[in-house]
């Protein structure tokens, strides 16, 4: 019975990251990712934080880095609704349910973006977070089904 809760906390747990992501106003998130790249770079590079190459760089990667961090979440984020389903012992529609899931909770975070102060609601987000959350669940799913056999 643990490890069924602990299945279904692991989503909201995760679907409330998602959520604390999207709640950073726009200049708040651009500094995150703006961080991850000056952070990547200085690790693999001799290149000065403060330099204006760094800043070239930064304004390079910023788009990039964004969108594979929302592919990131909602890939995590489809193999945690998977593993729930599964856990749970539900077999029919999983990959149906998951998907709708993913869906749903993407155009719920684009709509609950456009009211956070400079940030902006993209079709375009909504594909990418559900089009990743979809790999996972048919990745998932063909691994059960592959080790089923």
């Amino acid at each position: 019975m643990i490890k069924k809760i602990s299945a279904i906390l692991l989503v909201f747990i995760w679907m409330i990251l998602i959520f604390s992501f999207s709640n950073q106003n726009g200049d708040d998130s651009q500094g995150l990712s703006d961080q991850v790249i000056t952070g990547v770079a200085d690790l693999i590079t001799d290149i000065d934080v403060d330099s204006p190459r760094m800043d070239a760089i930064v304004d390079k990667y910023s788009f990039i880095v964004r969108k594979l961090a929302h592919f990131f979440v909602y890939f995590i984020l489809g193999l945690l609704i998977m593993n729930a389903l599964y856990i749970w012992g539900i077999r029919r529609y999983t990959t149906i349910i998951s998907a709708s899931l993913v869906i749903l909770y993407a155009i719920t975070d684009e709509v609950h973006q456009f009211y956070v102060g400079g940030r902006s609601s993209q079709i375009s987000d909504v594909l990418l977070d559900s089009s990743a959350g979809m790999l996972a669940i048919y990745l998932y799913h063909k691994i059960i089904y592959l080790k089923g056999r």
